[in-house]
């Protein structure tokens, strides 16, 4: 996590005053983003494992059960023209693989306006990353 850091203090749009429920928001955001990458689904503190559900882009709603297995990418791409990216035909590790190996300097996240707080969360944010690795047999070029 370390370059993936650097690249975001570099590369953030949003200074969010300290102890600001975007500042909360942002790093439970990573916290949890931590978890449901390297951690098994009932080890995670982040979230109640009982009404845990996630939903992007007005997409499908998946369970606790279904977000674990399915994996982060997955479900926040699932409503992505399939031309360009159709998780169906990924997996969680499949999914991360393709994401490490497409921006091996990390791909930093921030929030950028919250709606609701806790528990039920609402919020936009951004991802972002150099494409300096390759993607589907094709080369990036550092560009963001």
């Amino acid at each position: 996590y370390t370059i993936a850091d650097l690249h975001y203090f570099f590369g953030k749009t949003k200074n969010h005053a300290p102890g600001s429920l975007e500042q909360s928001v942002e790093n439970f955001i990573k916290t949890w983003e931590m978890e449901a990458t390297h951690k098994e689904f009932h080890q995670w503190t982040t979230v109640d494992h009982y009404n845990y559900e996630v939903q992007a882009n007005g997409g499908k709603v998946y369970s606790s059960e279904e977000a674990q297995w399915v994996g982060n990418y997955n479900w926040l791409l699932s409503e992505c023209n399939k031309d360009l990216y159709d998780s169906s035909m990924e997996t969680f590790e499949s999914s991360h693989g393709k994401f490490r190996y497409a921006f091996p300097e990390g791909f930093p996240f921030e929030v950028l306006e919250v709606f609701s707080g806790p528990p039920k969360m609402t919020f936009t944010w951004r991802h972002w990353a150099l494409f300096s690795g390759e993607f589907e047999g094709h080369e990036g070029s550092g560009e963001t």
